[in-house]
């Protein structure tokens, strides 16, 4: 059997809309080229997310019945040349996807196109993809892309994987990249608005109360007047991001607290973040409980944890107090807005972190490191919580079962050509979905 009898395309769509039209001019094309296009119908489920939320499971359910690899398609995808390379490029992986550096977590694999190899860790990527679509996904701007992430996440030690070459998924946007005599698919995005029409009618579900008392704040970099790229890039996709994934639990409201520093300047970034802490403390209720996280935290799992600790202390910090040269994150903190903590603590970190930072070698670590010496010699009546060091991880380091993770680092993906690009935040602008804003003082 040739690669191309084996490879089934397959393109879902909803009924009732544009796209089915779009699928039926899609099988027409690739079939000209000898290519099997299977357009797989969802029923209309009355929301725009909860159709899309749908298709997942779709593709993987096609994928048990098929011996063969699978090419994923969207409707108004075309076929215009051989895919002889793609099959060359498939051999040894599991899964081929378009992979956009700078983009968010949420939008970091573009889901237009993906090739899934006929293998085991193939079919468990699509299977663990669909069931995170069906809990979640309905929270995202994008409810499929944002959940194959984690898929991908949850799977990056053991899958093969290979970025998607540029020619096997052209945008309108990118067109100028590629010339036309080299395009093998083209993504016309003809019925997207349509889709934008039927998203903007589509409403993100209210979350269900979780009981969290605490107050959430995401700090955010300074907006640059001048960004022009799209919304789910750098901070803005980033501050997004951090608020769609607090919904999932029950979290309602999150407050974006603006630093005035640029997301590449991390010893600004970390003196500004002290700033921050302070500032909380009279932006807030006495005794109110805070979870401070940077936008680039995510939260897989929910933070319950952060908040049954702060029930019974002033401040929480995830770290590991039985290795002496464990040092806590600052990239996530609990804190209760009282007096010992805002008018003894914070001040006496503030002038061990201008020490550090003057004195260390690694001023990056300045910050972590005052912090770990204050609270090993806490203040009378401070009472400090720990949670485990691996509550926040690296995205390397991530599994299934991580609570948060950092997602200004890289996953740890393999196959037959290394592939570790980090993702940095560069082009930072106000994300406004549902946010309350805080601005700094002078």
């Amino acid at each position: 059997m040739s690669p191309s009898d084996a490879l089934l395309i397959v393109a879902p769509y909803t009924e009732g809309t544009p796209y089915a039209e779009e699928a039926e001019e899609l099988r027409d094309g690739a079939a000209k080229l000898g290519y099997r296009v299977e357009p797989i119908e969802i029923a209309d489920q009355g929301d725009w997310r909860h159709n899309i939320c749908k298709k997942p499971r779709a593709i993987f359910d096609r994928m048990t019945r098929h011996d063969g690899p699978v090419l994923v398609l969207d409707a108004d995808c075309r076929v215009l040349r051989p895919l002889d390379e793609l099959f060359v490029l498939g051999r040894g992986v599991d899964v081929m996807i378009k992979h956009r550096e700078h983009y968010a977590f949420s939008a970091l694999f573009n889901v237009g196109v993906i090739y899934f190899a006929a293998t085991r860790n193939a079919r468990m990527l699509a299977q663990t993809w669909a069931e995170r679509t069906e809990r979640h996904g309905i929270f995202h701007r994008f409810p499929d892309q944002a959940t194959f992430s984690e898929a991908m996440l949850d799977g990056q030690h053991r899958l093969r994987f290979r970025p998607l070459p540029r020619k096997f998924h052209v945008e309108p946007r990118d067109a100028d990249q590629v010339p036309e005599e080299e395009r093998c698919i083209f993504h016309y995005k003809s019925s997207r608005a349509q889709r934008n029409a039927r998203q903007a009618e589509s409403t993100v579900p209210t979350p269900i109360d979780s009981g969290l008392e605490a107050e959430f704040v995401c700090l955010c970099v300074e907006r640059k007047k001048d960004f022009k790229k799209l919304a789910l890039s750098g901070a803005e996709g980033a501050a997004s991001d951090f608020v769609e994934y607090a919904h999932r639990f029950g979290i309602d409201r999150v407050w974006m607290f603006r630093l005035p520093v640029a997301p590449d300047d991390m010893p600004a970034l970390d003196h500004c973040r002290v700033f921050a802490w302070r500032s909380l403390m009279n932006r807030f209720s006495e005794d109110k409980p805070l979870v401070v996280a940077d936008l680039n935290v995510l939260m897989l799992q929910s933070p319950r944890p952060w908040c049954e600790l702060l029930s019974q202390a002033d401040i929480v910090v995830a770290w590991d107090r039985r290795l002496s040269t464990a040092l806590p994150s600052p990239r996530c903190i609990a804190m209760r807005t009282n007096h010992i903590v805002g008018e003894q603590l914070l001040p006496r970190l503030e002038r061990c972190y201008v020490e550090r930072r003057q004195s260390e070698a690694d001023p990056s670590l300045a910050l972590a490191q005052a912090l770990g010496h204050v609270l090993a010699e806490p203040l009378p009546r401070l009472r400090v919580a720990t949670l485990p060091a691996d509550t926040i991880v690296p995205m390397s380091q991530a599994t299934s079962q991580s609570q948060m993770i950092l997602t200004d680092t890289e996953m740890s993906l393999t196959g037959e050509q290394s592939w570790h690009r980090p993702m940095f935040l560069r082009h930072p602008q106000e994300a406004t979905r549902r946010q309350r804003s805080i601005e700094p003082s002078a």
